[in-house]
């Protein structure tokens, strides 16, 4: 495309209109790299920030799970090891 319009312009000989085309291709160029790397970090600062999110909320349900089956269970392993203790303990 650049090369086709610096051809055209060329072969009317209009180095002025030649000089904005390409100031303002280049501008142009320069707003939508601008534009990308700031989309780019938007994006990745938003993922970090869900990433953290996910994190702590599986650890959250992760040991509120743990500690629910432990409390439950608690009492169980509690009498069986006392009654293992204590029949080793008669012998």
């Amino acid at each position: 495309i650049e090369l086709g319009v610096l051809f055209c312009t060329l072969r009317s000989c209009n180095l002025s209109k030649l000089h904005r085309i390409m100031r303002v291709h280049h501008q142009v160029s320069c707003a939508v790299v601008y534009y990308k790397h700031i989309v780019l970090f938007c994006c990745s600062v938003v993922f970090f920030i869900l990433e953290k999110v996910i994190a702590l909320f599986y650890h959250l349900l992760l040991s509120i799970l743990l500690y629910t089956v432990f409390l439950l269970f608690l009492p169980a392993f509690y009498y069986y090891f006392l009654s293992a203790v204590l029949s080793l303990h008669w012998l």
